[in-house]
């Protein structure tokens, strides 16, 4: 009976090696994982679709400083209650440069990475490729920036007018 109980728990513990083996292989700490074309494909569709958004959002911010830029030639002042807004949109459209710009390098870094993959340089495709995710998360984060410039803007706006909340 304790040969028995020996023998399940021998072939419990080969069992759970072989098992160990055969789904966590490539988890091995000595084991690198390759980088594909296909992890690069993956970026090909967010990166175009991130810059739409990016580009819809700084077109409309365009359009509202061409708007406020011609109200101030048709009447040669600025009230004093825009000072806050020129400001507001000054740094909107520096935050949405920066976006744009990280964006862009993303989708050229992108591009590069699957030229490396394409020449066999997989340790710089690696670098690249890390390389376009910092640049999209970076574009990401200062898309966040330039919303809060937006929200404060949206506050300005309601400070004019009296609001009674219930």
């Amino acid at each position: 009976e304790i040969r028995e109980e020996m023998d399940v728990k021998e072939r419990m513990e080969k069992a759970t090696v072989l098992l160990n083996r055969f789904f966590f292989k490539n988890t091995a700490a000595t084991e690198i994982y390759t980088l594909s074309q296909h992890d690069a494909a993956l970026m090909f569709p967010a990166i175009p679709l991130l810059m739409n958004v990016y580009g819809n959002r700084f077109h409309t911010l365009s359009d509202l400083i061409r708007k406020i830029h011609d109200e101030y030639v048709w009447e040669k002042h600025i009230p004093p209650e825009w000072e806050k807004q020129l400001i507001n949109l000054n740094g909107r459209v520096k935050w949405m440069k920066y976006t744009l710009a990280c964006a862009s390098f993303g989708f050229l870094f992108n591009m590069l990475t699957v030229l490396a993959l394409y020449l066999d340089r997989i340790f710089m495709a690696r670098v690249i490729f890390g390389s376009c995710c910092v640049a999209m998360i970076v574009s990401v984060v200062f898309f966040i920036r330039d919303i809060h410039l937006s929200t404060e803007s949206l506050k300005l706006h309601l400070s004019d007018m009296k609001i009674d909340e219930d």
